[in-house]
């Protein structure tokens, strides 16, 4: 199952047809209790995603969304980074360990050039696929960033991961607490609740009024990118009303990077910052949806894998 992951919503994803014909392939030659048991893994994880379009569905839309699911599952397992679950376990007792999300550019600029560079090469930071554009280029991938990585250190505790090309079973998750309790089975079950959706938009609130620069930089490259699009999309047969759209979402664009320019420099309310948050992601996919249009007209190139070495 991938794991959670901040802002996601399965009903947002959006599939080619060719990735749903893979889906549907899949699902053809499942048998009933290995349907029943993916229908469980998505319901599972929309535990630490809510999403009620989702959860509220049944019959055909229902398996839909698990065609979906399964186009999420295939996307996360088609890159070349792996997925880590990381937990730190101390007389018994389990304590998660925050990742801070950054780029090359991000780490440099938060941890300094040589210091970035030596947390990069030490092999220990979990990466993932740039959230946008699916590239797993290195220049785009980001890397997770221990949020308490010298208090972690000065305490001597070990950290012990779980890498799995795939999904991390419960197997995995007890052989973590044995070998964190030095063999030992652990004893203490500590239960997690799944954050509520309030609680994750006032986290996303709290987090974007902390630091509004990486969502600012984003939209910067949104208004480039989507400039350099318009032009191309005017200049292209066919495009015509693609481009009055570009240039519509442009105009949506200017207005959040005057929000986020503002948010660097004066304190703003929490009720307002949150209706920042609703207008980015609403942005963030209108964007994508707009570049998957630019890529079937051939306006834009797709993400491209990068092969493994042998």
């Amino acid at each position: 199952m991938p794991p959670k992951q901040a802002g996601a919503k399965l009903s947002t994803v959006i599939p080619t047809q060719q990735e749903l014909d893979a889906a549907r392939k899949i699902l053809a030659g499942t048998d009933k209790k290995a349907l029943k048991s993916k229908f469980a893994s998505m319901a599972h994880w929309l535990k630490d995603n809510p999403d009620h379009a989702v959860a509220s569905s049944r019959g055909e839309d229902r398996r839909a969304y698990l065609e979906q699911f399964m186009v999420f599952q295939m996307r996360q397992k088609g890159t070349s980074t792996t997925q880590v679950s990381s937990s730190v376990v101390e007389s018994g007792k389990q304590k998660h360990q925050d990742l801070r999300w950054w780029s090359r550019e991000k780490m440099n600029m938060e941890l300094g050039e040589k210091k970035a560079e030596s947390w990069r090469n030490s092999g220990k930071l979990a990466t993932r696929p740039d959230p946008v554009t699916g590239s797993t280029d290195e220049n785009f991938i980001e890397y997770g960033c221990p949020d308490d990585w010298d208090s972690f250190v000065q305490n001597d505790m070990d950290r012990y991961e779980v890498n799995a090309a795939g999904e991390a079973d419960d197997g995995d998750l007890e052989l973590l607490r044995s070998v964190a309790s030095g063999g030992k089975t652990a004893k203490v079950a500590v239960k997690v609740e799944p954050k509520t959706a309030e609680e994750i938009a006032n986290q996303k609130a709290i987090d974007l009024k902390e630091n509004p620069r990486p969502m600012l930089r984003r939209f910067q490259d949104y208004e480039l990118e989507c400039k350099l699009l318009a032009t191309k999309a005017e200049d292209t047969r066919y495009t015509s009303e693609l481009a009055t759209d570009v240039k519509k979402y442009l105009v949506k664009v200017a207005k959040v990077i005057k929000l986020l320019n503002n948010m660097c420099t004066t304190v703003m309310q929490s009720s307002e910052v949150g209706k920042v948050v609703d207008m980015t992601e609403k942005l963030i996919q209108e964007h994508d949806t707009l570049l998957e249009w630019a890529q079937q007209f051939g306006l834009a190139e797709k993400a491209k894998k990068r092969s493994r070495k042998a």
